[in-house]
């Protein structure tokens, strides 16, 4: 009798952890379904009535891409010599405002790219292709280079005047911060540099 009621105890555990299990399943159900639903809300919200629409996606893809501005003096290295090497080591970085802005660079980032000195003026944009490593020409110090591909020259380049004249790029660091040759540009801006370039990805 003993043993007997030993096993009715251990069926009716078996029972009783396989409702537990039957109902953790169909309650992680509900959640997961309802929690896409909430993503799936947010997105329509963001994009109404065209979710799968190629404006939307776009927009959708430059607001969760960062975006930066590198500075470089066209005598020195040009737009033109870049878009020609199809690829550069971004080096010689000595500030360190300038140094922690590379660091923050993830790959797939755009970078628009700026003629200092002369010109100064944005004339195109570029894709960060390998997050930040050691600077190879430092002798002394912590500093760190990215590398960046040439995406596409603006149709037509935006001069500082320009931005600085523009009240939606009154806050741009290349307007706020003119001493430090890499800085950051919200979605916002970097939009506003290619509307003013009459340029489009």
């Amino acid at each position: 009798m003993r043993a007997k009621g030993a096993t009715v105890a251990r069926l009716r555990a078996g029972v009783e952890s396989a409702k537990r299990l039957t109902l953790g399943f169909w309650l992680g159900l509900w959640l997961g379904f309802w929690l896409g639903f909430g993503l799936a809300l947010s997105r329509l919200r963001a994009c109404p009535f065209r979710l799968a629409s190629a404006p939307c996606l776009v927009r959708e893809w430059v607001m969760a891409t960062r975006h930066w501005l590198v500075k470089s003096e066209p005598d020195k290295y040009s737009w033109q010599k870049f878009s020609s090497d199809k690829k550069a080591v971004w080096d010689g970085v000595r500030n360190f405002e300038a140094r922690n802005n590379l660091r923050a660079m993830k790959k797939g980032d755009l970078v628009l790219f700026y003629h200092s000195n002369e010109g100064k003026e944005v004339v195109g944009i570029a894709t960060v292709a390998k997050e930040a490593y050691a600077d190879p020409t430092a002798t002394e110090g912590d500093w760190s280079v990215v590398e960046i591909t040439p995406k596409k020259a603006l149709t037509q380049p935006v001069t500082l005047a320009q931005a600085k004249a523009d009240k939606k790029l009154a806050e741009f660091a290349l307007v706020k911060k003119s001493r430090i040759s890499v800085v950051p540009a919200t979605p916002e801006e970097f939009a506003r540099v290619l509307e003013l370039g009459k340029t489009k990805l």
